[in-house]
């Protein structure tokens, strides 16, 4: 007999996104949040994780990140949803929630008591309205290889914004087919990638992390607060994920999904940096630094 689905349309209404979370239908497993909702059309997304076989578009061998970041930034407003299967629940939800995507999910029920302990541990952080953190602009025309690129980007945990044109604000303005970064390069959005971060420079980025190709890294701040949310996509704990971000931090509040006990380690201030550690983490870490 095919065991049942859940379907779970998400906003994600919990403190750190806009819109609202909700279930259809409601399942007792899920307790307070099983709250009831409508359907809609929505545009279906992969299952997020590692493709160790994929390597189009990579100018390295690191595996392969399947994420849909790079669609929430490129399609704001558009309603989304996931398929995951058995044991992806988490991570998807994990990854609209940090995006404050409005994604629906079709849940294994195998992934019931994990959700509803996710869920939980999203409800306990504090809203902190944030903007995003950028080091430089990509102008964004739209098309295919655009979007290729901005996948490579957040993949490389370089920050940027995306603009329609040249923003005077800042100092490097991404334009595919300007002479830093001609149309062909494009064709090869990992070569593309490593471009940028070559004219950026590594001295200029505002965060940085270490001991991991696994983890996407959303970064908010207003300069004297910031949020790191870390996705982990490697279906594994990952173990000392050091993080260092521009700026003198006094505090550091770390909450780990699945490890109510972590504290930040070796916690360092130099050179107008801030660096930490997290010991150890499932899918989803957030720190609050102020």
């Amino acid at each position: 007999m095919r065991p049942a689905l859940l379907w779970v349309l998400a906003g994600l209404a919990l403190p750190l996104c806009a819109g609202r979370l909700c279930f259809d239908p409601p399942v007792e497993a899920l307790g307070a949040y099983a709250k009831a909702c409508g359907e809609g059309p929505r545009v279906k997304l992969p299952a997020p994780g590692v493709n160790l076989r994929i390597r189009v578009a990579s100018a390295t061998r690191s595996p392969w990140i399947v994420h849909s970041g790079w669609r929430f930034l490129r399609e704001p407003g558009t309603k989304f949803r996931y398929e995951p299967p058995a044991g992806k629940a988490a991570l998807a939800i994990a990854e609209a929630f940090v995006y404050g995507a409005d994604a629906a999910f079709r849940l294994d029920p195998k992934d019931y008591a994990t959700t509803a302990r996710l869920l939980e541990f999203l409800a306990s952080v504090p809203r902190r309205e944030l903007p995003p953190l950028a080091d430089f602009a990509f102008v964004d025309d739209g098309s295919a290889a655009a979007g290729e690129v901005v996948n490579l980007l957040l993949r490389r945990n370089l920050l940027f914004e995306l603009v329609s044109k040249p923003d005077p604000r800042y100092e490097l303005n991404v334009v595919i087919g300007s002479p830093e970064f001609p149309r062909e390069l494009a064709s090869n959005p990992g070569a593309f990638a490593t471009a940028v971060r070559g004219v950026l420079g590594d001295e200029r980025r505002s965060m940085r992390i270490y001991g991991t190709e696994m983890a996407i890294v959303r970064v908010t701040g207003d300069g004297h607060r910031a949020r790191l949310q870390v996705l982990n996509y490697s279906g594994a704990p990952l173990r000392g994920v050091r993080l260092r971000l521009r700026g003198v931090f006094g505090s550091i509040q770390l909450r780990v999904f699945g490890h109510p006990e972590a504290r930040p380690t070796d916690v360092t201030t130099a050179g107008g940096f801030t660096e930490f550690t997290i010991p150890e983490m499932g899918v989803l870490a957030i720190a609050d630094l102020e």
